[in-house]
């Protein structure tokens, strides 16, 4: 017998099947198998089988942005069933790891029961506002008060409901339930505590606008489901649609590229009873990198019948027009889209099409301050600008001192300078995808061309080297060391000198290897330009 018929004979079935926490064949999951030496060899979804000679194999399951992966002994026949990859979730539905009973019946009744008298005139066309709070479990409810620090705000700033006192349900098991019938509008949810932050919510007419949360030692903005059923819905930890929308949304803030072709079906289909569906099935299709483009326009006409009054839907309009090609409906955004990926689309096209984003309004004010830990729009408080509720300008001195534009824009200008290079606010603007009028005020409040002399002066941020803060940066620059490329051409007289001046801190010049670490930088910014 040959070798290769030796190996060959040596062969046996390798399957691999995955199951849901019913027991069922899951066709959510892609299963992936490779070989010792980390080579790909065959995927599928639900199960995998293929022939293969002995060995170690890598199989890796992947299912709603979470993984999951073990290494399998394989000798003759080896068939196995795993368990699908169960997602944690503020959302109680029973395909995640994070579901108890005595979440998931409260969610039911108080999703259509009234805590309070309806916020506005009441009417046939209202809708409803429903938030759900909850610890991960039973035995991690510490007595808190779930709603401590948590507000509701209307368009204007006014305060609505005060969670912490009132207008709400609250249990002993470790949950908070919020529910009221409300007028159409944006409303923002406001937390004050360590970690200030304010999120937009949508109330839409006929719709119920569902919130869930956990509060894990304070409350998890990361961890935030929204969805949008009908007025009459009331949640259903059973309910297959509100599964997969909840699957999707992991998959936008996991970065996850596999969403099977059932579940994105149901997301679309289930688009005319929840458009949230919708939303979320349209982003999924526009990170594909092969589109049906028919597919996607059927989608967004639907939902404009649904929605077209909504940013959600405004932002995925002009996203699809891009992506397609087609002249972009350039309405401005006096709201913020609920989806942070829609809201990031606008400010970048808005340096294209500056009338996307008006000055001075909310969606410009909190361009700079957006959190980035969910798919959702959420912006920190901190210095937030004058236009939300009147207490801060946009460019007062805490804004300055704490946003990162105002750092970008200085180190920027700094390079321009080093490299003789055109001082261009809107295509630093493009760069970091913020409205150039927001560049080109941040500038000005920076001092303008006034802040070019002075930085010219300076010269290079020394704190960039290991070992150099502003003292040591002050100490250099007196002494006439104001660029890299004066601290990587010392000489040993000048070293000398240096040393002396730093008195007893004279090793750390030749200890922190400052100068090579200075002409690596010069090294770095020549091959950037060079690149560019």
């Amino acid at each position: 017998m040959s070798s290769s018929e030796k190996k060959e004979s040596l062969k046996g079935r390798f399957h691999i099947a995955v199951v849901n926490h019913q027991g069922e064949q899951s066709f959510d999951t892609k299963i992936t198998v490779y070989d010792g030496w980390d080579e790909f060899l065959k995927a599928g979804q639900g199960e995998v089988g293929l022939e293969l000679p002995r060995g170690l194999y890598t199989v890796r399951a992947e299912r709603a942005g979470m993984h999951w992966e073990k290494v399998i002994r394989h000798e003759a026949d080896t068939r196995e069933t795993i368990q699908e990859p169960l997602r944690v979730s503020a959302t109680p539905v029973f395909d995640t790891a994070t579901t108890h009973e005595y979440y998931a019946n409260p969610s039911i009744k108080w999703s259509l029961t009234d805590t309070r008298p309806p916020i506005g005139d009441p009417n046939e066309s209202m809708g409803r506002l429903f938030l759900f709070l909850r610890t991960p479990s039973q035995e991690q409810y510490r007595d808190e008060n779930l709603g401590a620090n948590l507000r509701l705000l209307n368009s204007q700033g006014e305060l609505l409901s005060d969670f912490a006192t009132g207008d709400s349900i609250k249990d002993d098991q470790g949950f908070l339930a919020f529910s009221a019938r409300a007028e159409r509008g944006l409303y923002i949810l406001r937390h004050e505590g360590e970690e200030p932050r304010e999120v937009p919510l949508y109330v839409y007419p006929e719709l119920n606008t569902q919130v869930f949360l956990v509060y894990n030692r304070g409350l998890r903005f990361e961890t935030a489901k929204i969805f949008l059923p009908s007025i009459n819905f009331a949640f259903s930890p059973q309910d297959r649609f509100t599964q997969v929308a909840d699957a999707a949304l992991t998959t936008l803030q996991q970065g996850g590229d596999f969403f099977p072709e059932d579940a994105m079906n149901k997301l679309l289909i289930g688009k005319f009873e929840d458009p949230m569906l919708g939303f979320l099935g349209a982003h999924l299709l526009l990170r594909q990198k092969s589109l049906d483009e028919s597919y996607l326009w059927m989608v967004i006409q639907n939902l404009k019948e649904l929605v077209s009054s909504s940013p959600d839907f405004q932002a995925l309009e002009i996203m699809a027009c891009e992506r397609l090609g087609r002249a972009l409906p350039l309405r401005p955004f006096d709201q913020p889209p609920m989806l942070r990926p829609g809201l990031e689309a606008v400010l970048r096209l808005s340096n294209e099409y500056p009338e996307l984003v008006p000055e001075k309004g909310l969606v410009e004010c909190i361009a700079t301050r957006l959190y980035v830990d969910s798919p959702w729009t959420s912006w920190n408080l901190t210095g937030i600008c004058e236009q939300l509720y009147g207490e801060k300008g946009i460019l007062d001195e805490v804004w300055l001192a704490s946003d990162w534009l105002a750092t970008y824009l200085k180190d920027a200008i700094q390079d321009k300078i080093k490299w003789k290079g055109e001082i261009d606010l809107k295509e630093l603007a493009r760069q970091v995808g913020v409205p150039t009028n927001l560049v080109v005020n941040m500038y000005e409040a920076l001092g303008g061309s006034s802040l070019v002399d002075r930085l010219q002066e300076w010269g290079d941020d020394f704190k960039k080297i290991s070992g150099i803060g502003p003292a040591f940066e002050s100490a250099l620059k007196n002494m006439g060391i104001r660029t890299y490329e004066d601290l990587a051409q010392l000489g040993e007289d000048k070293i000398e000198e240096v040393s002396s001046a730093l008195g007893r801190f004279a090793n750390r010049l030749l200890e922190g290897d400052w100068v090579n670490q200075a002409k690596n930088l010069l090294s770095d910014a020549f091959q950037e330009t060079g690149d560019e």
